[in-house]
């Protein structure tokens, strides 16, 4: 505690005249007026207030330790100004800090994110988004790195394209009597050699008339013959095949005439003509497809002291 030095001195137990003590009364209530804390906060603190713990209600006061426990130097927040707040944040722009001026943040960022002997480099977000470090994927295993791009080429490629066509066809009636669609067919056509069933078994009846010349002229009848002057006989024929053959014929039928005429009607067809697969389509890519999505631009601060 200051000793507090007042003008008078006054020994206990004497005389003592009423102007020094009116004198020491008022230095004393100047200086609890001037320097000692009000409760309207109207006089300042000359020295730092030391807390013996953490806030554990609303309106209790907070250590800087406690601060620097809940938003530690290093931290980066989103920021909605144009410039960081003065004192003990910066920009994340990527500038360059002296590791002399700043020796508690570059404990924390060393040269992670650029910089060298006394400098050192703070994040640079401009155009970037952060995303958390995965030491499971090679792209996000170490802080400070970076990569990626706005925009990615689609390499040459071809679509396949399975599809269908829709058939609506009629030919409709036709009559080469009336001289419509005259046409001719194309004939190529033969039949190969073939034998008959293997029977044809049967019997020929002949008959013979008496020749009365070889009788010895007395017109006797000779045995065997009837009274018509006939002998018949049956020859039989065996089983047997006969070979046929047809000859090829090869040409048109030729022209459709009044003397030929026929009437066709070919039906009609509506429908899909299956699943084609046509070659695929020749794609030579693009230069660069935006992989972006709707973004509000907002700057990102850090902790610095």
């Amino acid at each position: 505690m200051t000793k507090l030095d007042i003008p008078n001195t006054i020994l206990n137990d004497t005389p003592a005249d009423a102007t020094p003590v009116e004198q020491n009364y008022a230095f004393i209530e100047q200086h609890i007026n001037q320097q000692l804390i009000n409760r309207d906060g109207s006089v300042a603190m000359l020295a730092q207030l030391l807390l013996v713990g953490d806030p554990v209600n609303p309106l209790d006061a907070a250590s800087k330790g406690y601060v620097d426990a809940l938003l530690p130097v290093g931290v980066m927040l989103p920021f909605c100004g144009p410039v960081a707040p003065a004192g003990k944040w910066a920009l994340c722009n990527g500038a360059s800090l002296a590791t002399a001026t700043y020796p508690k943040l570059f404990n924390v960022l060393g040269y992670r994110y650029g910089g060298s002997g006394g400098t050192f480099m703070v994040p640079n977000m401009a155009g970037r988004v952060p995303i958390g470090m995965d030491a499971a994927q090679t792209e996000f295993a170490t802080t400070g790195k970076s990569g990626g791009s706005f925009t990615v080429p689609i390499p040459q490629h071809a679509h396949g394209m399975p599809h269908t066509h829709t058939i609506n066809h009629d030919h409709g009636a036709f009559d080469s009597a009336n001289n419509k669609t005259d046409h001719v067919h194309s004939i190529a056509h033969d039949h190969a050699q073939f034998n008959t069933v293997a029977n044809g078994l049967h019997n020929h009846d002949i008959s013979y008339i008496q020749d009365l010349a070889h009788t010895g002229g007395d017109g006797a009848r000779l045995a065997n013959y009837d009274a018509a002057g006939l002998h018949t006989t049956t020859e039989v024929e065996p089983a047997h095949v006969h070979a046929v053959n047809v000859p090829p014929y090869a040409g048109n039928s030729g022209m459709n005439t009044t003397d030929h005429v026929h009437s066709i009607n070919v039906p009609a067809y509506t429908g899909a003509s299956g699943a084609v697969s046509t070659p695929n389509t020749a794609n030579a890519g693009t230069a660069g497809v935006e992989l972006q999505p709707p973004y509000v631009v907002i700057n990102y601060i850090v902790r610095i002291d």
